[in-house]
Parts: structure tokens; sequence; C-alpha cells
């Protein structure tokens, strides 16, 4: 790929949203060998719980139809594929995953089998899915909210 480093992130899952977009991207060149490119997240600084990943690249007609993404996680190695070539300019949802203390995150886009079409790489954004007293997806603020409903109170 067709480096330009402003386009590349790394943070640490100490935060609830990562949204790394850059105003340039790369862009992959043909070739006899697979190109990737990787965002990765120590562990050493994640958050352990649920994370959603997404990806967001320019759209064109003359990018992939099926670029390869493996996402690692606390729940192993997971395959998704995206078509940038009808959705790219928006985020594409490549699903939700378990970090651990122990494992980070890392995703990685690779131009395998794309023959001559491009395949770009711009922005990744993971957010932690809100927890409340161990149940992923319920922050306690909706909790204290519909506990003042539900005993007539006011919010």
């Amino acid at each position: 790929m067709v480096c330009d480093r402003e386009a590349l992130c790394t943070a640490e899952l100490g935060h609830d949203l990562i949204a790394c977009v850059g105003s340039s991207f790369l862009v992959s060149t043909p070739s006899t060998t697979a190109n990737t490119v990787q965002w990765v997240f120590d562990s050493a600084t994640a958050t352990p719980g649920l994370w959603e990943v997404s990806v967001w690249s320019p759209q064109s007609t003359g990018f992939c139809t099926h670029v390869s993404v493996t996402i690692n996680a606390a729940d192993g190695s997971n395959a998704a594929t995206v078509n940038q070539n009808l959705n790219g300019g928006r985020w594409v949802y490549l699903g939700d995953y378990y970090v651990s203390e122990q494992s980070g995150l890392s995703v990685t886009l690779s131009d395998a089998g794309c023959g001559s079409a491009a395949v770009t790489a711009n922005a990744l954004r993971v957010a932690r899915w809100p927890e409340c007293e161990g149940v992923v997806g319920r922050s306690c603020e909706q909790r204290d909210w519909w506990e003042k409903i539900t005993s007539g109170g006011r919010v």
C-alpha cells in the first residue's frame, strides 16, 4: 500500500470512543503479493469490555468489492468482508468484539484477491458498549433514569 502516515492512528482503549480519521488515506497498488494495513490497540492500556468496530473509506467504482478484514480480540480471530465499491463514504459496521486485559484489539485490512481493484484504508472507529453492574449494553445512567420513572419520580 502507498503509505501516508497521517492516515494511521495509534490510540489506547482507555476511552469509550476512538475514531481514527485522517485527511488522507492509504491506497493499495496492484502487486503479486498481498498488501495489508493494521490498527493495533495495546492490551496493557485496554479497558475490558465489549467494543463495536467500524471502518470508513472513500467510495469509488474502482475500489475492491471484497476487501478482507481480520479482527483479533479476546473472542478469537474473526473475518469480515467490506465492499468499498458500494459502501465507501460511510462507517461500515464490522461487529462487536470482547477486549480483555490480556487480549487488546487489532484490525487488519488486506487487498489479497482484489486483483487490479484498489483498496483504501482511511479510518477505524472503536466504541465501547456501556456496561452497568455486569450488564453489557445498559448504562447506569439509563438504569437510574428508569428507576426514577418506575418509582413515580420525575426525571
